[in-house]
């Protein structure tokens, strides 16, 4: 009898092992036309770089879905695109750049080239239970060649942070970008997101937590709930597409105190700082409302940072000048307004920037809405935010730090980067070695300095 317990549970072993392999093999076979390493050449204030990530197809006409663009990339400063698969040339196939959206962060570029590829269609939602296998299919990415890649894990929880995330054991996913297919072959969800592990370590007399990136790089994937919709959307017009917003600085999840004080049985979100003439403030939107619907769906409970982000995501999902109803509490009464979504204004990372080489260091116009985002002493004075000062540069060796302002050069009062540029130009010509003296406000203080140009650019 027990041997033929072992004979059973050997035979279902070897079956098991005979299944992941079939579905590695699918994957790889479905997967070789639609998996490339998408390179970007950059041309930047400190120099030139190139960027290299994973791209799905998403169109078989050649459109990629990417994380190598997203909105932190300054677009304008792209050279060239390339696509380079498996076992293709060095020199790959040239792309464009369609656009970023802003909700997910996701990249998109289409082949200008012809190319035989293949679409992964991803399903809407994830429909997958602990204990079921997925299989990752990516790239293994080198100067000289690109590798197809795959790998088996097993779900082991489902969460979320506030997006839904799927975690994974028994097994290893591909790197970040690659698509996750299900047992049934839908492809749920991509390698988006990391969930790191804590470590404990000692340092000094004290114990801190720091985050174990190592090995826990592919150990969740993000649900293609949260970003599959994208797909019926895609940006085409070579800019970040702006994120619906409804005018309001900031928002707070009701604390349980305060919700039992006003006898608040269901999540809501406390609305603080509308801005002036935006949409939540032409309805007529006030601070301290709490929405507790959006269009008659309530609030999904969670945490409080969970309530917060998720009512969030909710309204980025939605499009802009799409009218939705609020339900609100205002004091003890409940009401309805209308909102008309618009486009979130300027951002700080769109601001126009100059780099001034000589010196080492970035700066930038400021936007309207740095005076709500920055929760400093110097919100609403005028000047140039410092977005990067180089390592070893005069600007470093002299002080400057990144965030400081500099709100006047060589006595003259600074508000675009084209009367910065301009200043710095005329002392350069005038006497190329003369200190620069700059004032700075760093939080309350106010600060001079002086910085000594050096003949050529810093190199990073």
């Amino acid at each position: 009898m027990l041997t033929a317990v072992l004979i059973l549970g050997c035979a279902g072993s070897v079956a098991a092992q005979s299944d992941t392999e079939k579905a590695l093999k699918d994957i790889a076979d479905r997967t070789a036309n639609a998996i490339v390493a998408v390179q970007v050449t950059l041309e930047e204030e400190s120099g030139a770089r190139t960027a290299t990530g994973i791209g799905v197809c998403v169109d078989a006409k050649g459109v990629f879905m990417t994380m190598v663009i997203d909105e932190r990339t300054d677009l304008a400063a792209i050279r060239s695109i390339e696509l380079l698969g498996p076992g293709m040339s060095s020199k790959g196939v040239k792309a464009q750049l369609m656009g970023v959206d802003a909700g997910t962060n996701l990249g998109f570029v289409k082949a200008t080239e012809p190319g035989n590829w293949s679409a992964v269609q991803f399903a809407p939602t994830a429909e997958v239970s602990v204990g079921q296998r997925v299989v990752s299919a990516g790239l293994l990415i080198t100067r000289s060649s690109r590798v197809l890649n795959v790998g088996v894990a097993y779900v082991s929880c489902i969460m979320r942070a506030p997006e839904k995330l799927i975690g994974v054991t028994g097994g290893k996913l591909t790197s970040i970008g690659s698509p996750v297919f299900a047992a049934d072959g839908r492809a749920v969800g991509m390698v988006l997101r990391q969930q790191f592990m804590d470590y404990r370590m000692m340092t000094g007399n004290r114990t801190v937590q720091a985050p174990l990136e190592s090995r826990q790089e592919t150990s969740f994937f993000t649900a293609a709930d949260e970003f599959a919709y994208v797909l019926e959307k895609i940006p085409t017009d070579g800019r970040v597409r702006r994120v619906p917003w409804l005018g309001v600085g900031r928002f707070e999840a009701v604390q349980e105190e305060y919700a039992t004080i006003l006898g608040l049985d269901r999540p809501g979100v406390m609305v603080d700082q509308v801005i002036p003439g935006q949409p939540g403030d032409k309805a007529g939107l006030r601070d301290r409302d709490i929405i507790l619907e959006i269009d008659g769906k309530g609030i999904a409970p969670g945490s409080p940072e969970l309530i917060v982000a998720g009512f969030a995501r909710s309204i980025a999902r939605l499009d802009i000048g799409q009218t939705v109803t609020l339900t609100i509490l205002r004091g003890t009464q409940t009401s309805t307004i209308k909102v008309t979504l618009t486009g979130t204004p300027k951002l700080p990372s769109e601001a126009k920037r100059y780099y001034a080489p000589q010196l080492g260091l970035l700066v930038r116009e400021k936007v309207p809405l740095d005076q709500y985002i920055d929760k400093s002493s110097a919100a609403g004075q005028p000047g140039l935010p410092v977005v990067r000062v180089l390592a070893n540069s005069p600007a470093m060796v002299a002080g400057l730090e990144q965030k400081d302002l500099v709100t006047e050069v060589n006595g003259q009062k600074v508000t675009t980067v084209a009367s910065f540029r301009q200043i710095i130009e005329n002392a350069l010509v005038g006497s190329p070695s003369a200190p620069i003296r700059m004032t700075l406000r760093r939080g309350t203080q106010t600060l001079e300095v002086n910085v000594k140009p050096q003949p050529q650019a810093q190199s990073q």
